[in-house]
C-alpha cells in the first residue's frame, strides 16, 4: 500500500483485500491501513500468499518433414528432395495457476514464427 499511497499506482490484489470482519476467511490480501507500514507490505510482498505456481505445457517448436529419394521415385531429379514446415511460440495450453500467468514471459508472449521449405541434395 506504500506505493499506493504515494504514487497512485497499486496492484490488482487491491480490490481482493480484506475489508470487513470475516474477510478473511476468503482472502488472504491484507486490510490497508493508513498510515501504510512498510515492514507490513514487505512481509506480504514477500509470503507465500503471493505465491503462484508457474508449470505450464506449451507448444515451442514443431519440425515436420518428409523426404522423398530416388529409391522411392525413380524419375526424381534430385539425390534427395526433402520438405519441410517449421513453426515456433505457437502458445501456451495449460498453466498451473487459474490466473493464466506465465513465469516465461511477463507482458507479452513471444510472437509465433513459420517457416517452409524444400532441400535437395544432387
Amino acid at each position: 500500500y506504500s506505493n499506493l499511497f504515494s504514487t497512485r499506482v497499486g496492484h490488482s490484489d487491491y480490490a481482493l483485500r480484506w475489508q470487513k470482519p470475516g474477510d478473511e476467511l476468503t482472502t488472504n490480501v491484507p486490510s490497508m491501513v493508513y498510515p501504510a507500514v512498510n515492514n507490513r507490505d514487505a512481509f506480504y510482498r514477500g509470503s507465500e500468499a503471493t505465491i503462484v505456481k508457474g508449470d505450464v505445457i506449451r507448444l515451442k517448436y514443431i519440425n515436420l518433414s518428409y523426404t522423398l529419394d530416388r529409391e522411392t521415385i525413380k524419375k526424381l531429379p534430385f539425390a534427395q528432395l526433402q520438405i519441410f514446415a517449421v513453426a515456433n511460440n505457437l502458445g501456451t495450453l495449460w498453466t498451473a495457476n487459474k490466473l493464466g500467468i506465465d513465469p516465461d514471459f511477463e507482458d507479452f508472449p513471444p510472437s509465433k514464427s513459420f517457416a517452409f521449405g524444400i532441400k535437395t541434395q544432387f
